[in-house]
């Protein structure tokens, strides 16, 4: 049977390569020769000088493996939102597009190419879209778009399983920041048709973005489906991997969906002295611990839903604080600094982070915005009031304005006795 799964194959490239391109062609060889078992897979391998991105799926024998691999071109970006993207390969042009020896040889006798023209992989052994029309198409879009706005790309295309919607890759218009990959980690198709933050009804009375998926009601609509973000509440981690030519490597890891999370530097080069950041180590859901940033997260994350349109505007403010102090670091030390106290630092922010659950739970208890002297109210928005039906309790006009009308005379009457009784205690002073 198969040897190899994804994350296996994924440590032999790492471990006995040093450039993209070994590791793609190392990968699909150990998948060829000794078999990958899971479903189909993608990875995105990149050092200082090539980014390549990888799909491999189980042959029709159970003991190999099919692959191909295809390079993102110089000054180009791209997405790969659980799907293949990868679509015709050019045997000619092994600069660019590596695969398996097996890949034509199964297309052909299965039917999926028909022996002329090019190969397109994603079709051959790909199967599209999965759980709703536009799971991994909206993704595509939204990433290439944020990273390429003036291409002005249509998002109703999907992916289309037997023809290419959306361009492998992408010149963005702008250079690719930290900063910018931190926002589009967090994304939920802000300012868009598909705005996760803007929906009256779905997003509840403080417009969260979260959609819990697979309940059982679920099961009575049979064409029924919620956007998917970039950021997820079942996310389980986001990381920027950054490198260089001959350099050090620096992670930007994100424990936990990357909207309620932060990004912490962690130092990548040969013979590191830190063996062990206890902050990002635990990530058990059976058992909460204090001492784990992804379990910070995930308070965070989780405590938002409560009133995300406030609570949001907190949460920005104090990752830019965090983050860019991260960044001015990392500008302004040596790797080798900054890797001797990257443990204890990553420790101070998971308890920044612990401490932001306390100040959000603190702040908006029970409708209220408690800090300082400000009582104000932070209720819902007038739109999801309306929805709701806020304007058609089961009570007359005429109930209400009497009401009011007796509970002005009475507040008169109150002020007046008070008034009265001041001024009689001020005579007898």
């Amino acid at each position: 049977g198969a040897v190899f799964w994804i994350g296996e194959l994924s440590d032999i490239g790492l471990e006995l390569c040093d450039t993209a391109r070994c590791a793609v062609q190392t990968m699909g060889d150990y998948a060829e020769k000794y078999g990958y078992y899971g479903s189909g897979e993608a990875l995105v391998v990149a050092d200082g000088e090539e980014v390549w991105v990888f799909h491999v799926t189980p042959d029709d024998t159970a003991e190999s493996a099919v692959w191909a691999a295809q390079r993102v071109p110089k000054g180009h970006a791209t997405i790969v939102p659980n799907t293949f993207i990868i679509r015709e390969i050019d045997p000619a042009d092994g600069d660019n597009f590596l695969y398996s020896t097996n890949m034509y040889d199964i297309a052909l006798r299965y039917g999926w190419w028909d022996g002329s023209g090019l190969l397109d992989f994603a079709y051959a052994f790909g199967a599209g879209e999965q759980g709703h029309p536009y799971v991994s198409g909206r993704r595509i879009w939204r990433g290439l778009s944020l990273f390429a706005p003036s291409l002005n790309l249509d998002p109703t295309l999907g992916v289309e399983w037997e023809h290419p919607t959306y361009p492998f890759s992408v010149k963005p218009d702008e250079p690719i920041t930290i900063d910018f990959m931190r926002h589009l980690y967090r994304d939920h198709m802000e300012g868009t048709p598909y705005d996760l933050t803007d929906h009256v009804v779905a997003g509840g009375p403080f417009k969260t973005p979260v959609r819990y998926p697979g309940g059982r009601a679920e099961e009575t609509f049979q064409h029924g489906a919620w956007e998917r973000a970039i950021s997820e509440e079942h996310s389980y981690y986001g990381f920027i991997a950054v490198t260089y030519k001959n350099k050090y490597n620096v992670v930007y890891f994100a424990p936990s969906s990357p909207h309620g999370s932060l990004f912490v530097p962690i130092i990548v080069k040969p013979n590191q002295t830190v063996k062990s950041i206890p902050s990002l180590e635990y990530a058990w859901q059976g058992a909460v611990n204090d001492s784990s940033l992804w379990w910070a997260a995930e308070t965070v994350a989780n405590v938002m839903d409560l009133k995300y349109m406030y609570m949001i505007n907190d949460v920005r403010k104090a990752q830019f604080e965090i983050e860019h102090k991260i960044d001015e670091m990392m500008a302004t030390e040596s790797p080798d600094d900054i890797e001797k106290k990257m443990a204890d630092y990553d420790d101070s922010i998971q308890r920044q982070w612990m401490n932001m659950h306390y100040t959000l739970l603190g702040q908006y208890q029970n409708g209220y915005t408690n800090w300082g002297y400000s009582k104000a109210g932070y209720g819902p928005s007038t739109e999801w009031l309306r929805a709701a039906g806020f304007q058609d309790f089961e009570a007359t006009p005429e109930q209400f304005a009497a009401l009011r009308k007796r509970f002005e005379e009475t507040q008169k009457q109150a002020d007046s006795i008070r008034n009265a009784a001041l001024a009689s205690a001020k005579e007898e002073l």
